[in-house]
């Protein structure tokens, strides 16, 4: 989104001078700022250019002073100076970030979706955001969280949830961690109560440490809500599972239940909680760029900031679920920021600062903070100012008056310095350690010597399962270990990432260089910000951008194609002839593995302002439908026939216009002569007649091949004489063709070929996204294992554990309650109902009743609906080899099963139809619809559903015949005896004589013969996968029913 509003910059040239800009779009997605000299020049400045200088004077002062960087001039300039307030504990913010991306960053980078939620549910105080900030801030790229949060799929719910604090407790440990914290640990315990969300966490040196660290943790909690521990869910690690454990959970009463070995999703809460700290803890000290000796202070400052976040389901958060009390964050400050302690004047003299630079680290409780200085030691301090918008590269150049040293941290490490300690969120509880260096009096804690072990620390833990924006989310997917980071063992050991910035993942839009004297200075530009090469949306952005001579060689290649295919010719039109304008659309192109294959130029007319009767006539152009593709390949499967593809490389340009058409000249080719346009000879991308162009063209080919099209498919073509038979089933450039002799395929492809500019792909492998495999006894699969695996990546569920149903048995969806939070932004949403209901209606019946029922949510939609959207990807992730099969063996006869759900939807009381016709031993037509009106009773709606049925066989009877099948009567069967009365019957009553006369067609057509219905038992029912949402058993029955 693009907001108007204002910008202060400090002139680099004259000290103490601002400058207010008026009226600056912001546009957070901009990879560099701009400043337009004319408007310069309009406000009354000088723009002066010269010498590898730039120079904006005002009233004969110049106020600004660039360089010439390459073929630009960049200034390098302040957006507002920082701003240090007399209260006691302040915080600095440039003007350039927005107050929702600071609260983002200072809630340990919380995704935007709870940190609306926060605000709209009023679940904390102090903090105030609008909606305008929160878009802003959502739409922008946060890289600490690209480097730090990517996540696997969900964990799934384990057992049942405690309804009372303490009822259940849920623990783990991780580590070893790759660095040994400040405080010489290389472990953490997490603790998760159940019930509330709350959590604790405890670093020791060693796993013996632990059990003393749980049982201090347990007293604690304890106190705290005044319960005890009833159960304890851990795995099954020897840090649990020994003698001294065991005996003080018999000793205490509590219940200790362990997972089942190599099973941490078992355990799923506590291996959530450890996924959701890392990552919090990742992208901390990704931005603030401190060592990664400091993991215990950042994942002490996560757990601290997740007790007072929002978790998923919940109306408040686990500090007030815990502990009574809406927790305040008005105290929050972002980690790693320059912070400025007050220094007593009991430690100074009078000449000295009052005031000691160091790097905020944490917590000590509301209101304290932890600080941490240039000699190691970390101090607990409560009146602090913090400069927020100093922080990593930046925390050096805050203070003008100091030089600070060149490593990441700007300080020196002991090799065993003291560690962070926490407390709960607004408690004072610290258990430390006997060994813990002396407290002074200004709360500073000397670096113990040797090897310490961590104090515990009180944490949150959170069920977010929102995906992130613009990486500013908390994850994708919900509870889950994250490659690289959660190993699957038992005692769920940790590895952290090594590479804080991996070269592979980007490249800086601004590269920084260091003078002599440490100072970070403006570099040069980059082509791109983060290494993908962007695609112009017009030709003066591809000619004058980095990749002009890619661009210029890609349009030089599509001007020399049509011209040698004839599409246009440059000559003078008659006076007063409209002129279509175009344009160019540019691709980049990328190969299997993701690499740049080229650079792709098209040149498109805009059809879009064509005039109906004028520029266009007729515009219908069939394209094949799925069922004729899958009853092609049963029969082809049946006889053994071998099955080829082919495309069309240039199919738009190869249609005759029946219009005359003109087109302005190609930008950047035009002539010299001005008079001359572009008279179209053929159709060309972009025109509204294109698609009808090709096919009629198309079909003048083939009809001089001895093709003919089908009636029940005009997409179909097919040839018969004396050599044989040959199918050709075209979708736009795609063909697929199947015959009975294989030299007949190469034959049609041959005369194909001189016809147009084709690409012979030889066997079928892939066609429209379908991959087509063919077993060894002949059998012809059809699947989207691909596809699949494309969504679950996309939707970051790879790893998520399957459901064994596309829906819970028994499921009713219902709309948006009043109680329910409807989804702001619907968009993934819908996106996810197109791919899936690809899915549907291509390879996967056995998901079209899901999605029937998925798709009537488009508007007013919840969570709930998202979440049963997802579910039917996971039941994917465990199906994804799954296809149709159509074998050799049985009679090529059309058979279909019909039946109905009476009112079974919820909200409307219609009833839903559900219809299925197998070929070939699997399904090649399939419904699963709502019905339009509302049936009286249980026979009406069935009787409904068999209309629709037998509406399809008749199409499918005409189709069968194209394929010189037994098509004289297409058999239905159908679970109600009613319905064959009143089908086979001309018989009217009270009970049925009001149903429509459309639906009295099976009647009809019964009577001639040309259907024939049939009972079958409810068990046998195949349809009935397509009604409603079934157990597993009687679904798995029906799926294998299907093929």
């Amino acid at each position: 989104p693009t907001h108007v509003g204002s910008c202060t910059l400090k002139s680099n040239v004259i000290e103490g001078l601002e400058i207010d800009l008026l009226n600056v779009y912001m546009v957070p997605k901009a990879t560099v700022k701009l400043i337009s000299a004319g408007i310069l020049d309009d406000r009354g400045a000088k723009v002066v250019l010269g010498d590898g200088k730039a120079l904006v004077q005002h009233q004969g002062r110049t106020i600004l002073q660039g360089e010439k960087v390459g073929n630009l001039y960049a200034i390098r300039y302040n957006a507002a100076e920082r701003l240090v307030s007399d209260s006691r504990s302040c915080a600095a913010t440039g003007s350039g970030d927005s107050a929702a991306a600071l609260w983002h960053r200072r809630l340990g980078h919380l995704g935007f979706g709870s940190l609306e939620r926060m605000c709209r549910e009023n679940m904390v105080t102090g903090m105030e955001l609008d909606h305008g900030s929160l878009e802003a801030a959502s739409s922008r790229i946060c890289e600490p969280c690209i480097y730090a949060k990517q996540s696997r799929g969900p964990f799934p719910a384990t057992g049942h949830k405690a309804v009372k604090p303490l009822g259940l407790v849920h623990m783990d440990v991780c580590g070893p961690m790759p660095e040994t914290s400040l405080g010489g640990s290389q472990y953490v315990t997490t603790v998760l109560d159940d019930c509330t969300g709350f959590s604790a966490v405890a670093f020791t040196e060693t796993k013996d440490a632990i059990g003393k660290k749980v049982r201090a943790i347990f007293e604690a909690l304890e106190n705290i809500a005044g319960r005890r521990v009833k159960e304890v869910r851990t795995d099954r690690g020897r840090e649990f599972v020994n003698q001294a454990m065991g005996d003080y959970f018999s000793n205490k009463g509590i219940i200790h239940g362990t997972t089942v070995g190599y099973t941490p999703e078992q355990n799923g809460a506590a291996e959530c909680l450890n996924r959701t700290l890392l990552e919090k803890t990742r992208a901390m000290l990704v931005e603030s760029e401190l060592p990664q000796q400091l993991w215990a202070e950042a994942l002490a400052t996560a757990n601290y900031l997740h007790n007072i976040l929002p978790v998923a389901g919940a109306k408040v958060t686990p500090h007030e679920a815990f502990m009574g009390t809406k927790p305040d964050i008005s105290h929050l400050r972002v980690f790693g920021c320059a912070a400025y302690a007050h220094v007593p004047k009991e430690k100074r003299n009078k000449l000295e600062p009052v005031s000691r630079k160091g790097i905020f680290v944490g917590y000590k409780h509301s209101g304290h903070y932890r600080i941490l200085f240039d000699d190691g030691s970390i101090t607990k301090h409560s009146a602090v100012r913090f400069d927020e918008t100093a922080i990593g590269n930046s925390r050096m150049d805050s203070d003008d008056d100091e030089e600070e040293a060149d490593d990441g941290a700007g300080m020196v490490l002991p090799s065993g310095g003291g560690g962070g300690t926490l407390d709960g969120s607004n408690m004072d509880i610290e258990m430390a350690e006997n060994n813990s260096g002396p407290s002074t009096s200004s709360g500073q804690t000397a670096p113990p010597r040797g090897q310490a072990n961590m104090p515990l620390a009180l944490f949150p833990w959170t069920h977010n399962t929102e995906q992130s924006h613009g990486g500013g989310g908390d994850g994708g997917g919900g509870p889950s270990t994250s490659g690289g980071q959660l190993a699957p063992a038992g005692n769920a050991d940790v590895e952290m990432q090594d590479r804080r910035y991996p070269l592979r993942e980007r490249k800086r839009l601004i590269e920084w260089r260091r003078e002599p004297n440490g100072r970070v200075t403006y570099g040069r530009i980059n082509a791109a910000s983060t290494g993908e090469i962007p695609e112009p949306s017009m030709y003066a952005e591809a000619t004058n951008g980095p990749h002009a001579e890619e661009w210029k060689k890609a349009m030089d290649e599509e001007i020399a194609a049509q011209l040698a295919n004839g599409t246009w010719e440059l000559a003078r039109p008659p006076e007063g002839t409209r002129l279509l304008p175009c344009w160019w659309v540019y691709k980049v192109k990328h190969g299997a593995d993701g690499e740049i294959e080229r650079f792709k130029a098209r040149l498109v007319a805009k059809g879009y302002e064509q005039r109906a009767g004028i520029d266009y006539g007729e515009l219908f152009a069939p394209t094949s439908c799925f069922a004729s593709l899958r009853a092609l390949l049963a029969v082809a499967a049946a006889k053994g026939m071998p099955i080829h593809q082919l495309d069309v490389s240039t199919a738009f340009l190869d249609g005759e216009l029946e219009e005359e058409l003109w087109m302005q000249q190609p930008p950047g080719y035009e002539s010299k002569d001005p008079n001359l346009a572009c008279r179209l000879k053929r159709s060309i991308y972009g025109l509204k007649q294109a698609p009808r162009c090709w096919y009629v063209k198309l079909m003048a080919a083939l009809d001089k091949l001895g093709f003919k099209p089908s009636q029940a498919d005009p997409a179909l073509f097919i040839k018969k004489d004396e050599n044989g038979i040959v199918y050709l089933l075209v979708h736009v450039d795609d063909i697929v063709t199947t015959s009975d002799d294989v030299e007949l395929i190469k034959k049609v492809k041959a005369a194909v070929g001189e016809a147009f500019k084709i690409r012979d792909l030889g066997e079928a492998i892939v066609f429209l996204g379908i991959e087509i495999s063919r077993g060894e006894n002949g059998e012809v699969k059809l699947s989207q294992r691909r596809y699949i695996e494309e969504l679950l990546q996309r939707h970051q569920l790879a790893d998520a554990k399957p459901q064994s149903t596309p829906l819970p048995p028994g499921s009713k969806v219902l709309p948006t309650g009043e109680g329910e939070t409807e989804l702001v932004d619907s968009t993934e949403y819908r996106t996810l109902i197109g791919e899936l209901n690809y899915l549907a209606t291509s390879t996967r019946p056995d998901t079209a009743q899901v999605m029937s029922v998925l798709a009537r949510f488009m508007g007013k939609l919840s969570k709930t609906h998202m979440g049963l959207a997802l579910g039917v990807l996971r039941y994917l992730a465990g199906t994804k080899e799954l296809g149709l099969r159509f074998g050799r063996a049985g009679e090529l006869k059309v058979e279909g099963y019909s039946d109905a759900d009476w009112a079974g939807d919820p909200a409307t009381r219609r009833s839903t139809t559900g219809y299925v016709f197998l070929l070939g031993g699997a399904a090649i037509s399939w419904n699963s619809q709502l019905q339009r009106t509302v049936a009286a009773s249980l026979v009406e709606a069935e009787y409904q559903a068999t209309a629709a049925a037998v509406r399809e066989a008749l199409w499918l009877r005409k189709l069968a015949g194209d394929f010189d099948l037994c098509s004289d009567v297409i058999g239905i069967w159908m679970d109600s005896q009613g319905v064959l009365s009143l089908g086979n019957n001309p018989i009217t009553s009270v009970r049925s004589k009001h149903i429509d006369v459309q639906h009295h067609l099976v009647r009809e057509r019964v009577a001639r013969g040309e259907v024939a219905l049939s009972y079958c038992s409810t068990e046998d029912m195949v349809a009935n996968i397509l009604m409603k949402a079934l157990g597993e058993i009687k679904f798995k029955k029906f799926r294998n029913g299907m093929g």
